[in-house]
């Protein structure tokens, strides 16, 4: 960390540095602002205590990959026309900036989807607004199956993602064979 705000400190520097040849040069010393140190660890630890991860599922490159394909895939839908990220923004914090969300046949969901962002440090572990999913990966399957917001049914699932044929590698890779 300490690292990072040096470098950033410099890169910021060099930004705003004089240039008297047209080249950048940089600074005879580092800006006495850039001089301090912030330390974290209180913080860190306490996000850790936070986190709800499964130790039976904890996060991998292999299951990051899977859950990013499966989140932006549009073919998980009942008429292919809606994904995760229709509703979860990934540019306001996989938010959805609508009172009420919007399903696959443009109807209008019962309620707007929540953020996602730091999702994995809820405090009670439990998710949706009436607390109904144990866990995250409980919560997943719900907008899935919802007959407003994707309309498949459980099996209907299963069977759109065995048609694609990338997603048995991600599978394997994420969780093994």
């Amino acid at each position: 960390m300490r690292s990072l705000l040096r470098h950033s400190c410099l890169a910021i520097t060099l930004v705003f540095a004089p240039i008297e040849t047209g080249a950048a040069a940089l600074p005879a010393a580092p800006d006495p602002a850039c001089r301090y140190e912030t330390r974290l660890d209180g913080h860190l630890s306490s996000l850790r205590q936070l986190d709800n991860t499964p130790a039976s599922n904890p996060v991998t490159q292999g299951g990051a990959a899977l859950g990013r394909i499966l989140f932006f895939d549009h073919a998980l839908s009942a008429n292919g026309l809606v994904a995760c990220s229709s509703c979860h923004s990934q540019e306001i914090g996989f938010d959805d900036p609508t009172r009420f969300s919007i399903g696959f046949q443009g109807r209008i969901t019962r309620r707007s989807a929540m953020a996602l962002a730091n999702a994995r440090f809820n405090p009670d572990g439990r998710y949706f607004r009436d607390l109904r999913a144990e866990s995250l990966e409980a919560q997943v399957l719900d907008p899935f199956t919802d007959e407003i917001e994707m309309g498949l049914n459980p099996g209907e699932l299963v069977g759109k993602v065995a048609e694609q044929p990338y997603y048995e590698a991600l599978f394997n890779a994420a969780f093994g064979d």
